[in-house]
């Protein structure tokens, strides 16, 4: 049996010593030993590399790279990902610290997986010595993932992956490992979650400075070479927002956070390019997120290519709902959409649905307030769902027709489950978009004991998967995206190694 070997990649930038500190402790207390550390030194004057000495004064694991002028931390990554030996490089921040336990874990679902190309975890954010927010996380959610960098900053490559790739975008200076992710994610690689809290992600008061001076605090000098050889990227990003940052070392002043945000966008903004998708990008009033709404114009002329369902009870808010639906159905990988439905008092009835091993369905987001993100926001944010609301979604022709429609022989929910089960096996998309709000007043769902019986017999495989959009770490039923005692035991399972 081959044991795995690791490379840990971190780039040191505005390095806090004490933080650094406690990142190396953690990497020390590692109870798996077939490691090795690059630290890459980016700053301009820190200890690192003679803290980095104090930590591992002859260990040969460990390699230090000071780079000789002041780069960007994308081009320290690549630097990291050119010496990397280990058969996955973790790539995380200088200033997080690891759970004892995360490369024994790591190693142990590579052992027990097949095909694992990047794995990202679950992690709790870390201010002074504070454990605060609790970040447990899905199964790769693609159309969540393209509105929001919800996979965190401790990302775990298959090296095969990094030499089929290539390296990061170096123009970018905050968002260039989430477009790194876009373009595995095109190229079809698979991303696998691991639903334990394996980091801790620093979060520190004034990480969020105004850059106003040279070298600035926070964004990192590109220089002109990289700019000429990726200035397609920097073109999008200027397109998208004209008063971006014309010149990373004179600039105008900008916030920090405005620069992630539309550096983001600006990734998505090329992701959309280049896979010729039309749709319309747009902002977050609190930037939270951002919006993709999809050219789906003309749904009324064009409804030979979907099938609506529709509830005679039930009543649909806003306008030209058919035309957002319309815009997912339109992608070739897309088979049914769904909508977010509304009690009285303003309060969601469900927001699609997730099930269990037993097939039991249940609302996703039950009574929380419309206005209310829930857990991570996610009840906002359109996103890849375990089941939708058959009282009113859209369903691709095409898709029906070849997965020969639905089931007859089921009755009630169990249709619409089996169905989008059926669909997600076949590669398939089951979206749901949360800023379409329907209301019903009556419902016929009937639940039949012969039925969910039938539905368990045809599809217990993958229902034993579990629902891969709902972590194992909340709690199922009506009470779901709230920390009930399965989160909070896992939770201080974690503390307690720390």
């Amino acid at each position: 049996m081959k044991i795995t070997s690791f490379t840990i990649l971190a780039v040191c930038s505005n390095t806090r010593e004490v933080f650094f500190r406690d990142f190396l402790e953690s990497v020390v207390a590692q109870d798996y030993d077939n490691w090795e550390l690059y630290i890459i030194d980016a700053d301009m004057s820190s200890d690192v590399e003679k803290i980095t000495k104090e930590f591992f004064p002859s260990d040969t694991r460990v390699h230090y790279r000071k780079l000789k002028k002041r780069t960007s931390k994308a081009y320290g990554t690549n630097i990291g990902f050119h010496f990397a030996e280990g058969d996955y490089v973790i790539v995380t921040d200088c200033h997080n610290r690891l759970d004892p336990h995360c490369l024994y874990y790591i190693a142990e679902y590579v052992f027990d997986m097949e095909n694992v190309d990047i794995l990202y975890s679950d992690h709790i954010d870390l201010e002074g010595i504070e454990k605060t927010n609790i970040h447990v996380k899905q199964g790769f959610n693609k159309e969540l993932f393209l509105r929001n960098d919800y996979l965190g900053d401790m990302i775990v490559f298959n090296r095969e992956v990094i030499k089929k790739v290539g390296q990061v975008k170096e123009v970018l200076t905050e968002a260039f490992m989430y477009d790194y992710l876009l373009r595995c994610m095109e190229k079809k690689y698979k991303f696998s979650h691991i639903p334990k809290f394996l980091y801790y992600k620093r979060i520190m008061s004034n990480a969020m400075p105004s850059v106003n001076q040279s070298p600035m605090p926070g964004v990192e000098v590109v220089s002109e070479d990289t700019v000429k050889k990726e200035g397609a990227i920097l073109g999008i990003i200027r397109s998208v927002f004209p008063d971006f940052l014309k010149n990373p070392v004179t600039g105008e002043d900008i916030d920090r956070r405005e620069l992630i945000y539309k550096e983001h966008m600006a990734c998505i903004k090329a992701y959309l390019m280049r896979n010729n998708i039309n749709a319309k990008l747009s902002i977050d009033p609190a930037k939270r997120f951002w919006k993709i709404e999809y050219d789906g114009s003309g749904a009324e002329y064009r409804s030979k290519e979907y099938i609506l369902l529709k509830g005679e009870s039930v009543k649909v808010s806003g306008r030209h709902y058919l035309d957002k639906m319309f815009g997912y159905i339109k992608q070739k990988d897309v088979a049914v959409v769904g909508v977010r439905f509304a009690k009285p008092f303003w309060t969601t009835e469900n927001c699609g649905y997730i099930y269990d091993t037993q097939g039991n369905a249940y609302p996703a987001f039950y009574n929380v307030k419309l206005r209310d993100g829930g857990y991570d926001n996610i009840q906002l944010i359109p996103r890849e769902i375990g089941m939708v609301d058959a009282d009113f979604c859209m369903i691709s022709a095409k898709a029906y027709k070849a997965l020969g429609g639905f089931d007859k022989e089921l009755k009630g929910r169990d249709i619409m489950l089996d169905f989008c089960i059926r669909a997600r096996k076949r590669g398939y998309r089951v979206i749901i978009d949360p800023t379409i709000i329907a209301k019903k007043y009556s419902s016929d769902v009937i639940s039949e004991e012969t039925s969910h019986n039938k539905l368990i017999e045809k599809l217990g495989d993958e229902l034993r998967k579990g629902d891969n959009f709902y972590s194992p770490n909340l709690a199922m039923g009506l009470e779901n995206h709230r920390f009930m005692e399965a989160a909070q035991d896992d939770q201080r399972t974690v503390q307690s190694n720390a």
